[in-house]
């Protein structure tokens, strides 16, 4: 029989820069650039490597990161999504605070657009 557990991301800034971690139920982490937990993650996954992490800034990140959850997202499925996304970087001090909501609304929107894109084709 399996446990129940649940899978964590940890993200943090030291000196290195931002660092990004992902705890699975057995205990053990991994250090990710972008990573996904939960349904979807696979699909999100495969996304998630196709993006140069390395030439985005973070509030392109963000957009980036809602197009991700919203394209793998069911609408005939599943619930609406409820999008919460923080951050970790210069822009917010070093400090794990909520984005803007100026920046939340912009990603929203860009990642609605996206998916409307995606169900077009």
């Amino acid at each position: 029989m399996r446990p129940f557990g649940a899978s964590v991301l940890i993200a943090s800034y030291a000196e290195e820069g931002p660092q990004l971690y992902s705890v699975d139920p057995s205990g053990v982490s991994y250090r990710y650039f972008a990573t996904a937990i939960g349904k979807g993650k696979n699909g999100a996954k495969s996304q998630l490597e196709k993006l140069d992490l390395t030439t985005l800034t973070a509030r392109e990140a963000v957009i980036e990161a809602a197009k991700v959850i919203y394209s793998q997202h069911d609408p005939s499925k599943e619930k609406p999504i409820e999008l919460e996304i923080s951050w970790v970087c210069d822009e917010s001090n070093k400090m794990h605070q909520l984005v803007p909501p100026a920046l939340h609304a912009e990603a929203e929107a860009a990642a609605k657009a996206y998916r409307e894109a995606m169900d077009d084709d």
